[in-house]
């Protein structure tokens, strides 16, 4: 027979005890993609800056991923405040605006407008907010040696390659700016991320009204991009402790094309990939990732997010 103290104590127990409340989702978690679990951010931190170049995948809209960009940035220059940050966000003929910003010649507004770079990443006014940051933690340590790197080639010499071929380039650089554009190196064998590409250009359309698009004009505008960024990365270490490089993910993911140059032209490097992949759920691992990159890092993707800019 149940006594009032008995029956009390059930009821407290009863109520007392709810059902655990659901945690909320984390903003991103990250990954070691070899084993599929997560990792503490200092773990991770601690590892790739022990790397000679660390190359960071970015999906350019995804404004999560830019706050850890700027957190690695602040991590690597703290530690080894003599390194490089290569963008592909900056083209090889505005070095000259990135070196004077960094030199204290021209303003913040006055460099945004010269490298027309208020809303790359496919916001309006997104620079500030995700880039700027970055370079002016290398702005604080340009006493110490740290510089901001202009990796990517001119449009136009990509475009070049797309609507000629690179031998039309090849005497165009050669004739003209050697330093803006890097032809590929045709030795280099990246058929599986040629298949990756084709495939991914040739899946946009559907129907017979669908536009056809010649994805292999297109792959060599993209070959010229990834060796000139792979180059910027070299060439870089050259002079500076370590390199980080800020990339559209496809040109690392999977031993991407920029990656997979770097590792050709320079095989000494000790490279870390990390890629960030927006998601619905950061805490749930997808096994299709391991061989992403060293490190995957999933950000909570918003409900409302649009197509991801994850290519140039």
């Amino acid at each position: 027979m149940l006594t009032l103290l008995s029956v009390a104590f059930l009821s407290g127990c009863a109520t007392t005890t709810p059902q655990a409340a659901k945690q909320p989702t984390p903003d991103w978690v990250v990954y070691d993609a070899q084993s599929g679990t997560p990792v503490e951010w200092i773990a991770m931190s601690n590892d790739v800056l022990a790397a000679d170049a660390i190359l960071w995948g970015e999906q350019h809209n995804d404004a999560i991923g830019h706050q850890l960009e700027q957190r690695l940035t602040g991590d690597l220059l703290s530690t080894f405040p003599d390194s490089a940050v290569a963008l592909e966000m900056l083209e090889r003929h505005e070095q000259v605006w990135v070196d004077l910003y960094l030199d204290g010649q021209i303003e913040t507004a006055t460099f945004i407008k010269l490298t027309n770079s208020a809303n790359w990443g496919g916001g309006k006014n997104t620079w500030g907010d995700w880039y700027q940051p970055i370079i002016d933690v290398a702005k604080e340590q340009r006493p110490q040696g740290a510089t901001v790197i202009a990796a990517n080639a001119p449009r136009e010499y990509a475009r070049a390659a797309r609507l000629e071929d690179y031998e039309t380039l090849q005497q165009a650089i050669s004739a003209h700016q050697p330093t803006l554009a890097v032809v590929p190196d045709e030795a280099v064998d990246d058929q599986a991320y040629h298949d990756r590409f084709v495939g991914m250009m040739t899946g946009h359309g559907h129907g017979e009204d669908a536009p056809q698009i010649d994805a292999e004009s297109y792959l060599r505008a993209q070959r010229v991009w990834d060796a000139t960024m792979a180059n910027a990365v070299v060439t870089a270490k050259q002079s500076h402790r370590k390199v980080i490089l800020f990339i559209g993910d496809f040109h690392i993911a999977n031993l991407g094309g920029t990656q997979q140059r770097i590792k050709h032209h320079a095989p000494e490097l000790k490279l870390v990939t990390i890629s960030a992949v927006a998601k619905a759920d950061p805490t749930q691992w997808n096994p299709d990732d391991a061989d992403r990159a060293d490190y995957v890092i999933y950000t909570a993707k918003p409900a409302s997010a649009d197509g991801l800019m994850a290519m140039q």
